[in-house]
Formats: structure tokens, C-alpha cells, sequence
């Protein structure tokens, strides 16, 4: 279904989800579940990306027609460009939005980890884990996350590891990083990049890290199903509260571009990988973790 509306009279809200998945209804529940009855909200799905463009940017338009709309909150990136793209008037906030600064959304309102915080959580849980660790790998596209890189190696190397970083180009590029990256270094770090994490190259990547006992930190549970180690990500029910509670009750307008950072985190361990890689995971550790895979 297209529409879902909360009947009220006073401002209105359009939430634009990218699709049907369960971190994207989590984050929508946490919205609706703090914002006040008397805002008029409205779900609209895209169902995948660019399969409802024209009927979204129509309702919109009816919308300033209308003298209603106020805010947009997208989740997913198809719906925060779809927005950004050909509504520069109108205040957005997003959520789930990889690397928003390459992609040019400075001028909005934003929604999303602060990478240095998000990185310094998940080197510290490596370290935790593995205190001798000095080494971390990531393979890269960068066209897709270039601009990270400098900022991400500073960041790790005040916490007291050396990042070595491995550019690709192409999907082809891939194994032959992998390859090298797991005889250079003590972990790898896998983010959010098309290039590299792919339904082609995701088998590859779980076998070699294995084979060659290299933990994996990566940034969804869905990867830690699959075979990596860990994984940390923001709740997405409490990102959509921080959301709602930012476009419902701070009237503060010098915001574009501002980042929020995530009150809580969801740590998910696979202990079928930790057994292969022979690694004890600390009680502490998995007494945090909301997904234990055995």
C-alpha cells in the first residue's frame, strides 16, 4: 500500500522508505510511535528504487499546493536523492544514508552516525576482543567512499592501529584486494561500498577471511548472518524516535548539513565464525550483543 495517513490538523509530515525491509519499518514504527497525534503524517514507499518517482514528487507537489507540507523524512538513499533532487525547498531529514557528504545533501537537515564515534565503537569492541591487534584492512571503491578514507585513518590511528586501505575500481578488482589485504593485516573492516560487497563477491570474501583466520567488524546484522565476525549498527527504532523528535519538537532551523549521532547501537556476533577463527569472545561482550549467532 502507497499511503498510510494519521488524520490530524496541523503541520504535515511525508515519510519517503525506500522499501519493505525490517530495519526501514522499525525506523517508521519509532517515528509514529513519539509524534504527536495532532501532525498529519504520511508513508509513502517507493518499492524499490525509481519504480514510484512520478506518483511521490505529484503527491508532494500536491501537497505545497495545498499549503500543507512542512517536513520529509526519507529512509534509504533512492528516497533522500529522490527529494533532494527536486525539492530544494523543503526541509528533509534522512536516515540510512551512506556517505551523505559525497553524495552533495549538505544543505539538508540530516539524519545518521558521525563516521569518527561509529568507528571508534567498533575498533574499541575489536579491541576488546583482540588487545593485541595493531593491523586493520578495508577494500574500497573510491568513487563510492574516496573521501573517507583520510579522515578514517587519522581516526584509527589515534586509537592505535594503522589502517591499510585497498582501492578497487571495479567488482573485478576485488578478490585480488582481498587476497593481498588478509596477508597484510590482523582484522578487516567492511563498510557499506556496492563495489565490494556484492552478491558476486560476498562467498569470496567470507572464505578467504576464513581460511586465513582474519576477524571481520562489518556494519549490518544481515553480513554477520552470512559469516562475519561482528557488526554494529544504530537501532533502527530509536534512530526513527531521534528523527521524529527532531522534526517534531526542535524548531531550531540552522541545521543543514548537521549530523546526529544514534543513541544506541545493535551488536551482532557470529560464534560459529568465532569458533573457526579460534577467538573467545569476552562474556561482557556477548552479554551486549543483541544477535548471538551459535
Amino acid at each position: 500500500m502507497l499511503l498510510i495517513s494519521i488524520q490530524s490538523f496541523c503541520k504535515d509530515i511525508i515519510i519517503i522508505k525506500t522499501g519493505e525491509i525490517s530495519s526501514i519499518e522499525k525506523m517508521v514504527e519509532g517515528f509514529l510511535a513519539i509524534c504527536p497525534k495532532k501532525i498529519s503524517v504520511n508513508v509513502l514507499d517507493m518499492q524499490g528504487k525509481n519504480r514510484r518517482d512520478d506518483e511521490i514528487i505529484n503527491f508532494i507537489q500536491n501537497k505545497k499546493l495545498k499549503g500543507e507540507l512542512v517536513h520529509i523524512y526519507t529512509i534509504g538513499t533512492p528516497a533522500a536523492q529522490l527529494v533532494h533532487d527536486n525539492f530544494d525547498d523543503i526541509p528533509l531529514f534522512y536516515s540510512m544514508v551512506n556517505n551523505p557528504i559525497q553524495k552533495g545533501f549538505e544543505r539538508i537537515h540530516s539524519h545518521g552516525p558521525s563516521f569518527e564515534p561509529f568507528l571508534n565503537k567498533q575498533i574499541n569492541l575489536l579491541k576488546t576482543v583482540l588487545p593485541e591487534i595493531k593491523k586493520l584492512g578495508l577494500v574500497y571503491d573510491p568513487k563510492i567512499n574516496g573521501d573517507l578514507i583520510f579522515k578514517m585513518r587519522n581516526q584509527a590511528q589515534l586509537l592505535g592501529l594503522e589502517l591499510r586501505t585497498y582501492p578497487v575500481l571495479s567488482t573485478k578488482e576485488v578478490p585480488s584486494s582481498i587476497r593481498q589485504a588478509v596477508n597484510e593485516v590482523e582484522a578487516l573492516l567492511i563498510i557499506s561500498d556496492l563495489t565490494v560487497i556484492n552478491r558476486h563477491s560476498l562467498k569470496y570474501i567470507i572464505t578467504m577471511t576464513l581460511e586465513q583466520q582474519i576477524p571481520t567488524i562489518a556494519y549490518t546484522d544481515t553480513l554477520v548472518k552470512a559469516g562475519f565476525l561482528f557488526s554494529l549498527k544504530s537501532n533502527p527504532y530509536n534512530e526513527g524516535q531521534q528523527a521524529a523528535r527532531r522534526i517534531c519538537y526542535d524548531h531550531n532551523e540552522n541545521t543543514d548539513g548537521e549530523i546526529i549521532l544514534p543513541l544506541l547501537y545493535d551488536l551482532s556476533i557470529n560464534l560459529k565464525t568465532a569458533r573457526r577463527l579460534k577467538i573467545i569472545i569476552p562474556k561482557e561482550v556477548l552479554i551486549n550483543a543483541k544477535y548471538v549467532i551459535k
